[in-house]
C-alpha cells in the first residue's frame, strides 16, 4: 500500500505447479486506515506469474478485501490453497459486530482472483481460527483446520476439522468434526492429509493453560 503509516504483511503463499507459468498465489494483511487502527488490518491477496527459469515473477492480479464483519472491523488472514478447477480458498478471522469473539471465514476465488463464494464459520459464544486448508482431489473437497478457544485471549484452545466443498454455486460445509484433550492445550495448529486419506496435525502442546 501506498501512503503514511501503512504496511503489508504476507501470510500464506501457494505455488500452482498445474499451471503453465507455475503461478503463485500469495496473501496477507495490509493496514491502509491511518485514521482508525481498530479498522485494521485488511487483507491482500496477490498473484504472480514466474518466468521459464523461475528466477523471477511479475503481478498479474491484486485485490483488497475488507470488510467481511462490517467496515469497522479487522479481517486477518492466515491460508491459502488451490480447492478444484479454477477455484482457490483463503481463510481466516474477524472479529464481529457484537461482543462476541473473533469469527473464523472463508473465501473461494479463481484464477483471476475475482470472489466467488464466501462464508465465516462459527458458533454462538467460542473464538474460532482458520489455521490450515489442505485439499483433496480424490473427493473435490477441502479440509480446514480451526483453533477453537473460548474467548480472543484464553490460553485454553482445542481444534476442529472442517470439510468443505467448493461448488458453482455455493460453498457447502458437509461436516465439523471436534478433537479436545483433556490434559493439555494445542497451539498453533498445522495439518496435512496423506496417501490414505488420512490426517496429520501438528502444533504445540501447553500443559493447562501454562507453556
Amino acid at each position: 500500500p501506498s501512503g503514511a503509516d501503512t504496511f503489508c504483511d504476507f501470510k500464506a503463499i501457494k505455488v500452482d505447479e498445474t499451471s503453465l507459468s507455475l503461478d503463485v498465489y500469495v496473501t496477507g494483511t495490509t493496514k491502509p486506515n491511518a485514521l482508525n487502527v481498530n479498522y485494521n488490518p485488511d487483507i491482500v491477496l496477490m498473484k504472480f506469474n514466474q518466468n521459464s527459469s523461475g528466477s523471477s515473477v511479475n503481478i498479474q492480479f491484486q485485490k483488497e478485501l475488507a470488510g467481511i464483519s462490517g467496515s469497522t472491523r479487522l479481517d486477518e488472514v492466515q491460508a491459502i490453497c488451490k480447492v478444484g478447477e479454477n477455484k482457490w480458498a483463503i481463510g481466516g478471522h474477524t472479529n464481529t459486530n457484537s461482543s462476541n469473539p473473533f469469527d473464523a471465514f472463508l473465501i473461494i476465488f479463481n484464477e483471476n482472483l475475482g470472489i466467488q463464494q464466501k462464508r465465516k464459520v462459527a458458533t454462538a459464544s467460542d473464538s474460532e481460527k482458520v489455521r490450515d486448508i489442505v485439499y483433496n482431489p480424490d473427493n473435490n473437497k477441502f479440509y480446514v483446520l480451526l483453533e477453537i478457544a473460548p474467548d480472543t485471549t484464553s490460553a485454553v484452545k482445542s481444534a476442529a476439522i472442517v470439510t468443505c466443498e467448493a461448488t458453482q454455486f455455493a460453498l457447502v460445509i458437509d461436516g465439523v468434526q471436534n478433537f479436545t484433550t483433556t490434559s493439555y492445550n494445542l497451539w498453533d495448529a498445522r495439518f496435512d492429509l496423506d496417501e490414505f486419506g488420512d490426517f496429520l496435525i501438528a502444533g504445540t502442546s501447553y500443559s493447562g493453560s501454562n507453556p
